[in-house]
């Protein structure tokens, strides 16, 4: 019911000398410090567990495994729905299932991922996007931004495109659906780090 992380961390391996915990980096680090300069926050994106809470409660850590693996499936069959649309079912589903194969997703599955959540979103903004559904692909773009804030990256091409096509409809809409969930980022960064452009991973303890 909360995403302060106090009660919930062992502080002592961040605030205390124990010797190992001095060695570490800052990948080993969960949490993100507050711009209160006490609250806790996690370090890593916070959409998958509110998207996998479902069946967390449902579950338990089994959900977020049945979560996870349902994600995996999910992209493979996005991945197959965008190259099925330049070239035949037959060869893009062979690509999928060589792709399925690879130790990439076949050890991917047995896990719980912020990296298969966010490439589900992309390729799911992809698909709406060439099927011409741009508040969906929109929505769905902007959501994988929060989850990974350099997935701007894989964005921005698909907005200069649809510029350059002059369909200012489109291009609205697409927008300001994508704003949305870059917003509500924002805001949060804003609320809990004190700038918009502060993220988790600029607070690390």
């Amino acid at each position: 019911g909360t995403l302060v992380q106090n009660d919930y961390q062992p502080l002592s391996w961040y605030y205390q000398d124990l010797g190992w915990n001095r060695y570490m980096d800052a990948g080993w680090s969960n949490v993100s410090l507050g711009v209160d300069g006490k609250t806790l926050y996690p370090k890593h994106p916070f959409l998958l567990p509110i998207f996998a809470m479902p069946l967390f409660w449902l579950w338990g850590y089994f959900g977020l495994l049945v979560v996870n693996a349902g994600l995996v499936a999910v992209t493979l069959w996005l991945a197959f729905r965008v190259a099925s649309r330049y070239s035949a079912p037959l060869p893009a589903a062979i690509v999928a299932g060589m792709f399925a194969a690879l130790p990439l997703f076949t050890e991917g599955a047995y896990s719980y991922s912020n990296d298969v959540f966010y490439a589900a979103l992309l390729l799911a903004g992809v698909d709406r996007f060439l099927a011409g559904k741009m508040i969906w692909s929109g929505l769905l773009f902007g959501l994988a931004v929060w989850a990974k804030v350099t997935n701007a990256l894989f964005v921005l091409p698909f907005g200069l495109w649809l510029l350059s096509t002059r369909r200012w409809r489109d291009v609205l809409r697409f927008v300001v659906a994508a704003s949305l969930p870059i917003v509500a980022y924002a805001i949060v960064n804003t609320i809990w780090f004190g700038a918009p452009q502060t993220t988790s991973y600029h607070r690390i303890v």
